[in-house]
């Protein structure tokens, strides 16, 4: 295939922005300053249009659309409005990104960008999602419009780094100072915007980078003041100053708000990976998942005798929130109905593929969580005076604080919105209960769980170690030998010496783990009279040290040595008898191998998109095929297009830059940048086999992976 002549060959060149900046050598201070304005103005138009948006299309399916359908349908009407959203934002989807469905929460992939790809992050995506967004949560669907400013002001910063050609450092603060600004346009509260940057996207709290990033979130605030007013997020009421009973009790507090929040993203993300299980085409899974919380929204609507834009199920439920803080009274049974159907709303709209967050959810769960609490005060203690309102304002504080891991931003949240520092000593108390209790729990954030799912464990924004991202359930063997507990102890001994192994799981006859036999366990029982006859379940030890799928391989490590065995059983948490494979130190250090190699892919991998930006091209990996005509074939004998570029050539663990007289074998990954699908079609074709060429005959095969012992070894 010949490229044509009137397109230069492919060299790397810089954008008009980067290229004056070379020119004309601006200090770097001002860079960044100039940037941080740039980027809190930016972040503050795009939060305003969001949030115009997102009333054209509520009013849309709420007065028109259901204006259509109430003759008919009356109220019943107000199912298909999330059903109708959910479908359009299906079809958006399957159309504009068919390969990013099923995707955590944006703000966690914003976290892996700053943490290992500089910030680089695509907007493009991001701008399609936000529009899905406007639907989702225009048409009823249970999501926060929170999560999609920030994640178009993040963007909006990486953009602007990437056409500066700014360093990896300078880009992810201006991630951070995208982010402050879409936080501080969406609730007016600049202070905690810095903040959530700061602790939630950064990971950690730097000099260098706490002021860009304020000057983003304060240009973004005043200029959503000046646009649209001085309003805070909520319209909150003045609270009188509470008393020492007030302080102690929202210890308590902050102990049941670490439990909802536990228990929400538990849900969340469970419910999530059923529904994304589904079989079905994106857009009817998403029309579906609609419907359902339609349903579940009329639901509460009639039995509560409520219009169903009333509920706080459709939507970000502000307006109920705002009900509650200026002390609306519910009855029990609706402030606990709405505490698990809101949840569950939550979960299906975002798990079925529609587009939103997850902050408006968590304050309205954390709201509702302390209303709930201050009615259960008002039984057990009558004397106590503080009103509802105060307790949910701690509680929407405290579980926030939980959810997000962020204290110092659910503090200063709620300083802004409220002007009143006599719910700072309830609320510090709250907040530092609830994160506390997150923390010893080893729960992770409603974000960094995504991150765990992906085997990246942050700490401080950055990737932890290689151990402790990986996941148990990428090193543990999943077919082991196990034996039986009726299996007689001569046998075992001959299982050991057949297999070589030194430790068994031990099941019982209904397949269920029940303990763990040893070699030492064997040699103590050879030692007493009699031995011959004893069996597995006689001497196996019952008190059983495990480890889970999803824990990291460092934490089975740390336990491995604490009791100095050489295997822990691998089970479910759900169904602790149920044997799912099992882990030694051998593993550890095979995953701890493919951990490092992965490491240094997803980097060399991000290297080389951030080379296709500048270049205009696009980043493709090839495999040498066996017989290909580059099989065997030198870089200089390869009839490239001139539109092509070869960056790097991985051979197993090691990856080079290509030199003219490299010789390419069979099992090679061959990296390169293509301007166009002709450029890489061409290259793609020297390195797929002829099928016309013979091939070789097979080598040998490998032995067919461990499973269980035969019967007559595991006493079946």
């Amino acid at each position: 295939m010949t490229p044509s002549s009137s397109r230069p060959p492919l060299r790397l060149t810089p954008t008009r922005l980067a290229a004056w900046l070379d020119r004309t050598q601006p200090p770097e201070e001002a860079v960044m300053i100039g940037a941080a304005l740039g980027v809190g103005v930016l972040g503050a138009l795009g939060t305003l249009l969001f949030r115009r948006l997102v009333d054209l299309y509520f009013g849309f399916f709420f007065t028109d659309v259901q204006g259509l359908l109430s003759p008919f349908l009356r109220q019943l009407s107000a199912v298909l409005l999330p059903g109708l959203g959910g479908l359009i934002v299906g079809i958006i989807l399957a159309g504009f990104l068919p390969n990013e469905q099923g995707m955590g929460p944006g703000i966690a992939s914003m976290m892996e960008a700053v943490a290992l790809h500089g910030g680089r992050l695509n907007l493009r995506r991001a701008i399609v999602r936000v529009l899905c967004a406007t639907i989702t949560i225009g048409s009823g669907g249970s999501a926060g419009p929170e999560d999609p400013s920030i994640q178009f002001g993040g963007h909006i910063g990486s953009g602007l780094g990437q056409a500066m050609r700014l360093s990896d450092e300078r880009t992810k603060t201006l991630v951070a100072c995208g982010a402050a600004a879409g936080l501080a346009a969406a609730f007016n509260a600049p202070f905690a915007a810095v903040f959530f940057a700061l602790e939630v996207i950064l990971g950690q709290i730097t000099a260098a980078a706490i002021g860009v990033v304020a000057l983003s979130a304060i240009v973004s605030a005043v200029l959503t003041q000046a646009l649209a007013g001085p309003q805070p997020a909520f319209a909150i009421p003045a609270y009188p100053p509470g008393g020492i009973a007030e302080v102690l009790l929202s210890l308590f507090l902050g102990a049941l708000a670490a439990l909802a929040a536990a228990l929400f993203i538990r849900a969340l993300y469970w419910i999530g990976d059923r529904i994304r299980g589904w079989g079905i085409p994106l857009p009817i899974k998403a029309a579906g998942g609609g419907l359902i919380v339609g349903m579940l929204g009329v639901a509460v609507a009639l039995g509560f005798r409520l219009r169903p834009e009333e509920t706080g199920i459709f939507g970000s439920g502000y307006p109920l929130i705002e009900d509650v803080l200026r002390g609306a009274s519910f009855a029990p049974g609706a402030v606990f109905a709405l505490l698990l159907i809101k949840p569950l709303a939550t979960a299906i709209t975002l798990g079925s593929g529609g587009q939103g967050g997850v902050i408006a959810p968590t304050l309205f769960l954390g709201v509702l969580t302390g209303a709930l609490f201050s009615q259960l005060v008002q039984v057990f203690f009558p004397t106590v005076a503080t009103p509802v309102a105060t307790f949910a304002l701690v509680g929407m504080g405290a579980v926030f604080a939980a959810a997000l891991r962020a204290p110092i931003t659910a503090v200063l949240l709620l300083l802004e919105l409220t002007h009143e520092p006599a719910i700072l000593a309830p609320l510090l108390f709250a907040t530092a209960v609830s994160t506390l209790i997150a923390e010893r729990w080893h729960e992770p954030s409603v974000y960094t769980l995504t991150l765990l799912r992906r085997g990246l464990r942050l700490v401080r924004g950055q990737d932890a170690d290689v151990l402790a991202g990986l996941p148990v359930s990428e090193a543990m063997v999943q077919e082991p030998y196990i034996v039986r507990d009726e299996l007689e102890l001569p046998a075992l001994e001959q299982a050991i010496y057949e297999t070589h192994e030194h430790s068994f799981p031990v099941l019982d006859r209904s397949d269920a783990l029940v303990g763990v036999v040893s070699l030492q366990d064997l040699e103590r029982a050879k030692s007493t009279s009699g031995w011959e006859k004893l069996r597995v379940g006689n001497i196996s030890t019952r008190d059983l040290l495990v480890a889970y799928p999803d824990e990291p391989v460092g934490t089975a490590l740390r336990r491995l040595a604490v009791r100095d065995v050489g295997m822990l059983p691998v089970v479910s948490r759900r169904e602790p008898g149920r044997l799912l494979g099992t882990i030694r130190r051998e593993d550890a250090l095979k995953a701890y191998k493919r951990g490092v190699l992965r490491r240094q892919e997803m980097q060399q991998r991000a290297d080389h998109v951030r080379l296709g930006q500048l270049a205009g091209a696009d980043f493709y990996e090839f495999l040498v095929e066996p017989g290909c005509p580059a099989d065997g074939a030198s870089v200089r004998d390869l009839e490239l297009p001139e539109e092509v570029l070869l960056t790097a050539i991985r051979r197993g663990a090691i990856t080079k830059f290509p030199h003219p007289a490299d010789i390419l074998r069979a099992g090679d990954s061959v990296l390169a940048l293509a301007r166009n699908q002709e450029a890489a079609g061409a290259l793609a074709a020297l390195f797929k086999r002829d099928a016309s060429r013979p091939r070789l005959p097979p080598g040998p095969r490998e032995v067919p992976p461990r499973g269980e012992l035969p019967p007559a070894v595991s006493g079946q």
